[in-house]
Order: structure tokens, then sequence, then C-alpha cells
């Protein structure tokens, strides 16, 4: 939502302000509700943890699912309401969110506890979830080599991988913007304006990052389903692309169509 919630008539003069008090605590609560977009990335990491790092099955890592989705869940939306009931949301250079003004100067510990604590807790998380996962599959690895060298890749291993994407996606997003404002808070001096821009590009990206990685797995499993289609397929990526929101038995019909098509030219000649 950029500037444009900020209240008209602000001072100094905002870029592209036109909106109100009730816009612009919408859009803080907004902001320090997508905090649980991060916490969302540490239950993911605890999921493949225990998954890889301590063999859980599938059936036991439900049991778990229902915690990871009320922690993340309840802590987003008690800071946005806290947000809300200290009347802490307004106009924050690039937007609305926790910031001081003539009735709440103490909003910077509001900002450590509501945003930068819940963020690093999630970066020191995940990062050491992380290593823990290398570790153990290294040492699967590591046996698995006695006894084959051509393995077909477990469940376990497609789980890494597919965390190892959850990951970096959550670093691309946070890091930058993190420190950013870390160093916007903590060392004034060396802040600049252009700060709020990768943080205005990056966060709402996450959701976009995780969608990809979500969808990674389909498509690599479409395109090994059809690799043989190649030739008479060009453009193999986008026509898997299909599969992912038609169903792999549109992709069936065109491989019908296309080959019905094939036929027909070599019979005209």
């Amino acid at each position: 939502m950029s500037s444009w919630p900020i209240p008209n008539g602000t001072m100094p003069p905002v870029f592209g302000a036109i909106g109100n008090v009730a816009t612009c605590k919408t859009q803080g609560f907004l902001v320090q509700l997508s905090i649980a977009s991060p916490l969302y990335n540490a239950a993911l990491s605890v999921y493949y943890l225990l998954v890889i790092r301590f063999q859980f099955s599938e059936d036991d890592s439900r049991k778990y699912e229902p915690w990871l989705h009320g922690i993340s869940i309840i802590v987003s939306l008690f800071t946005a309401i806290v947000g809300l009931a200290f009347d802490l949301y307004t106009e924050a250079t690039f937007g609305c969110w926790i910031a001081s003004s003539r009735l709440r100067s103490n909003a910077f510990i509001f900002q450590i506890f509501m945003w930068l604590i819940p963020l690093s807790l999630c970066m020191v998380l995940i990062t050491l979830s992380q290593i823990a996962i290398v570790t153990q599959v290294r040492e699967a690895e590591r046996g698995s080599r006695r006894f084959s060298t051509l393995r077909r890749r477990s469940w376990s291993e497609q789980v890494f991988w597919q965390s190892i994407w959850y990951v970096g996606t959550f670093y691309v997003t946070w890091i930058i913007p993190g420190l950013f404002l870390f160093i916007w808070k903590f060392f004034p001096q060396f802040s600049a304006p252009w700060f709020g821009i990768p943080i205005a590009i990056l966060t709402p990206l996450q959701g976009c990052f995780n969608a990809i990685v979500y969808f990674r797995p389909r498509y690599l499993r479409y395109i090994k389903m059809y690799e043989d289609e190649a030739e008479k397929l060009p453009f193999t990526f986008w026509k898997t692309m299909v599969c992912f929101f038609m169903g792999p038995e549109k992709f069936e019909d065109m491989i019908t169509s296309q080959d019905s098509a094939l036929h027909g030219t070599e019979e005209g000649h």
C-alpha cells in the first residue's frame, strides 16, 4: 500500500499520502500482522527438524501442526492488536506502523518487543534447525554410500532440499530489511532514505517466494514424468506449468493433441 494510507496533510509532507487516521491504523495493523510470515517460516523449520533430524513420521508430525499454526497466528494477532490498543500506529516515513509521536514517545520499546525480537528469534531458530538438518542428512548419506551409490532419493532427502529453498527465501526476504531496520534504530547516523526501498520490495514478496518453493516439487515431478516428450513438445517448462493449475489430465490432452497434429502432418505429406 506504500504511503497512500498516511493521513493527508501530514507534516512534513509525504509523497502520495491521501489517507486518513483509519487507513493509517489499518495499514499499521496489517504491517504488524505480517510478523506471522517469519513465524510461519520458523514453524516450517521446526517441522523439517522433526521429520529429518528426529525421524518423525507424517502421522507423528501432524500432532504438532496445530501448535505450530497456533503459535504463529496467536503471536502475530496479539502483537497487532496490542498496537491498536496502545494507539501505536502512525506515520512512519514510508508508511504507517509503530512510530514515536507526541502521545507515544516510547514506541521504540514496542518495536523491539513486537518486531525485532520475534524476527531475531526466528532467524536464530531457523539457522540452528538448518544446521542440525544438514548434519543429519550428511550422516545419513555417509551411511547409505556403503550400500549403494545409485539410490533413489528418500522422502527425508526431498524434505531436506525443500527446506533449503524455504529457508533461502526467508533469508532473502528478511535479512536485508531486518538489517536496515536495525541500523535505522540503533545507528541512525548511518541510515539513508533509500533504506525503505528494499523493505518495501522484499517484504511483500515472501508469499510469492513461498509459492514458488511450494510448487517446485510438483514441477520437478512433472518434468520427470514427461521428459521423453521434450522433443515433441517445445516449451516444456510452460506446458508443465499447466499441471500446476489444471492437473496432469490437461497435460495428457495436450500430448494427445500434439501427437494427432504430428501424425496428420505426416499423412498429408
